[in-house]
C-alpha cells in the first residue's frame, strides 16, 4: 500500500510501509526451509515460458469456435452462390 495521496506525497510513510512489508515477508520465508524455497523457486523459473494445461484449452476452444464459425461461413457463401447461379440459368434458359 501506499500513503494516501501517493508515495510521492509522503517518503517517510511510503518507506515504512515498504520496510513493514519486506519484514513481514522476511518473516514468513523463514517458516519456511531453505531447501522447500530453493525448490519453489527451481519451479518458478522452469515455468517461465511454459503453456499452462488452462491456457492451452482456452487456445483450443477458441481455435474450435473459429473453425466452426469459418465453415458456416464458407457454406452460407457457397448456398448463396449456388441459389444465385441457378436462379440465373433459369433466367438464361427461361429467356430461350
Amino acid at each position: 500500500p501506499e500513503p494516501d495521496g501517493g508515495a510521492h506525497t509522503d517518503h517517510h510513510e511510503t518507506a515504512r510501509l515498504l520496510k513493514r512489508g519486506i519484514l513481514q515477508e522476511l518473516v514468513m520465508l523463514q517458516d519456511i526451509s531453505k531447501k522447500r524455497r530453493l525448490k519453489n523457486r527451481y519451479k518458478k523459473f522452469r515455468n517461465i515460458g511454459e503453456y499452462s494445461s488452462h491456457f492451452g484449452s482456452a487456445i483450443s476452444r477458441e481455435v474450435s469456435i473459429l473453425r466452426g464459425t469459418v465453415s458456416r461461413r464458407v457454406k452460407e457463401i457457397r448456398n448463396s452462390t449456388s441459389t444465385e447461379t441457378d436462379d440465373a440459368e433459369v433466367q438464361i434458359h427461361g429467356s430461350e
